[in-house]
């Protein structure tokens, strides 16, 4: 899942995800829209609040490697 279909699928702002991240409302549009990467850090706290369905591997798989199948 990515980050926009996240906000989608919980009806939440980026005002409110920002908030929740410790980041900017512009921060989470540059993220959600693929603009801009979240740093690695913001990455780990985006996999946190979202319980793992957006996932730091899908998020920044250049610092964290592919997502790994089951």
């Amino acid at each position: 899942m990515t980050l926009k279909e996240y906000l989608v699928a919980k009806s939440m702002t980026l005002a409110e995800f920002g908030a929740l991240s410790g980041n900017s409302h512009a921060s989470v549009s540059r993220w959600a829209n693929g603009v801009m990467p979240p740093s690695f850090k913001a990455a780990l706290k985006i996999e946190e609040i979202t319980g793992g369905k957006v996932s730091r591997h899908d998020l920044r798989p250049d610092v964290y490697g592919p997502k790994r199948k089951k």
